[in-house]
């Protein structure tokens, strides 16, 4: 898994630290607000890098013509998906985790884990290996934080 803006990513591109050859899924999130500050050609440029055979998921809290015709140029068979229901701000925990450097990815790697065992717990399937033990790390954590 691969999570950056499209400056830094395509900066490992150039410097060979990332390869995007062997990439399944393709996830432009937040398009719109991407294509608005400007980054239409990095996207393009991070696209070009990926397979041809591979599922793109694009999010967009707008669809503009940049995104329409980004999905229209970038994507096969695309479906898509609205949702009008407004939710209330007040029921989405924000929250910052305070944590050293060297444990960022420690972090990242046991929320994702949590997050992903609360998931699949409702659904009765079952899942492959996962580590079940975790680097120790403090954090401290700033709730409702904006």
């Amino acid at each position: 898994m691969v999570v950056g803006t499209p400056g830094r990513i395509l900066d490992h591109v150039q410097r060979k630290t990332i390869y995007l050859r062997n990439v399944k899924i393709l996830v432009l999130d937040e398009a719109d607000r991407m294509l608005d500050m400007g980054f239409v050609d990095d996207v393009e440029k991070i696209i070009m890098q990926c397979p041809r055979e591979r599922q793109t998921l694009l999010f967009s809290a707008t669809i503009t013509h940049d995104v329409d015709r980004l999905s229209r140029k970038y994507m096969k068979d695309s479906v898509k998906v609205s949702a009008e229901a407004y939710v209330d701000s007040r029921k989405l925990p924000q929250v910052y985790y305070d944590v050293q450097d060297n444990m960022k990815f420690s972090l990242l790697v046991h929320l994702l884990y949590i997050t992903f065992k609360l998931i699949m717990s409702g659904t009765g399937l079952t899942f492959g290996y996962f580590p079940s033990k975790f680097t120790a790390f403090e954090v401290k954590i700033y709730p409702n934080c904006t």
